[in-house]
């Protein structure tokens, strides 16, 4: 091949290039965006569960604390009951 021949296909690869190129960078950026959104939606979805695990937890917390209240009501009246007998 000569130089000539080089430089023709050269242009010929740059011209197709050129054609091709912005489509295919709209593809990758759809392809980009796309997957953004998507871990968007990840995020979104770990907060809530995250929200849902801080409330039950809290909740267990409150439950605890109104056992342990129950647990000590029961002692007094059983440390009564056995005064009494």
């Amino acid at each position: 091949m000569s130089g000539a021949d080089l430089c023709g296909v050269s242009f010929g690869l740059a011209a197709m290039a050129s054609r091709f190129l912005p489509r295919w960078l709209a593809e990758i950026r759809s392809v980009i965006d796309e997957e953004a959104k998507n871990i968007e939606k990840i995020i979104e979805l770990n907060e809530r569960d995250q929200s849902d695990r801080d409330r039950a937890l809290a909740q267990l917390g409150t439950s605890m604390t109104t056992l342990a209240r129950h647990r000590q009501a029961l002692q007094q009246v059983l440390i009564t009951a056995r005064q009494t007998v």
